[in-house]
């Protein structure tokens, strides 16, 4: 028992790692000024985003899990992404199986252009 703890507190802080470079490489895009990711339970895994990770990411949480209880309820396509406005600030929430993305966009960035290009390097 004492090994089988040991092993799968060795893969924590590797799977931690993945999900920090994951911010940090969404973050990267054209347009975007932070990033958060979120359980789908409305904890952060990780953000690479100055200001307030918690309130930025249960934004997401939020709208990525009523557009899915809508889109499930009316019979539509599973929800993709889609954008919050709220004054200047936009933040994009994209739906991944185990969790929420967030990404905090610039003024000028296009919302389809980062959504397609935030897709490829989630996978």
């Amino acid at each position: 028992m004492r090994r089988l703890d040991e092993e799968a507190s060795a893969l924590e802080p590797s799977a931690t790692d993945a999900m920090t470079a994951l911010a940090q490489n969404l973050r990267k895009i054209t347009g975007v000024e932070g990033a958060v990711i979120m359980s789908r339970d409305g904890v952060v895994l990780t953000s690479d985003m100055e200001g307030d990770a918690e309130k930025e990411g249960a934004v997401a949480v939020f709208v990525g899990n009523a557009a899915a209880e809508l889109g499930s309820a009316t019979s539509l396509t599973p929800f993709d992404w889609g954008l919050v406005t709220m004054g200047k600030d936009r933040m994009l929430i994209l739906e991944r199986a185990a969790f929420f993305v967030g990404l905090s966009l610039s003024e000028s960035a296009s919302p389809a252009l980062v959504s397609a290009e935030a897709a490829t390097i989630l996978g």
